[in-house]
């Protein structure tokens, strides 16, 4: 049985392939801009940014019932550190939060991984333009529709 697995870090990412419990490649240096190889049958990971705990409860128990891994951060901080420990097949990402707001955190994210996917969702569109400027793949409107955030996170992560 032949696993992939990897870590990335601001720079580059970093894989080895275990072949029937024995390592076969260890410290591969992949430059970040590239995808990382994910096993067909790998759940996509998923990271929910927002300072509303139940907002991000919700979206999390939706989410896993469709079949994603799903991560939550309650603060853009605490969601930069994830980001760059884990490699998350997308990010959503509330705007308007205390300290770190998701626009900063768009912007942080995006020089740590230019092909990282990032959904915005927002009640305010003034800062839209923003957001698309520095990379952002789409928008949810708040209240979230949750078929709506499905199709939006299946239509850009299962390409």
């Amino acid at each position: 049985m032949r696993r992939n697995r990897a870590f990335n870090n601001n720079r580059a990412s970093f894989s080895f392939t275990l072949i029937n419990g024995r390592c076969l490649l260890v410290a591969e240096y992949v430059p970040i801009e590239q995808k990382l190889n994910i096993e067909q049958n790998e759940k996509p990971r998923i990271l929910i940014v927002d300072d509303e705990e139940d907002i991000c409860d919700f979206m999390k128990t939706f989410l896993e019932n469709k079949g994603f891994n799903v991560d939550i951060a309650f603060r853009g901080y605490e969601a930069f550190l994830k980001i760059i420990e884990i490699n998350y097949a997308a990010i959503i990402s509330n705007i308007k939060m205390p300290g770190m707001n998701g626009i900063e955190l768009l912007k942080m994210a995006k020089m740590l991984r230019k092909d990282l996917i990032f959904i915005i969702q927002t009640a305010c569109h003034d800062l839209e333009e923003e957001a698309l400027k520095w990379g952002a793949a789409a928008f949810v409107k708040k209240p979230v529709i949750l078929d709506e955030l499905q199709h939006t996170v299946r239509r850009l992560v299962c390409k």
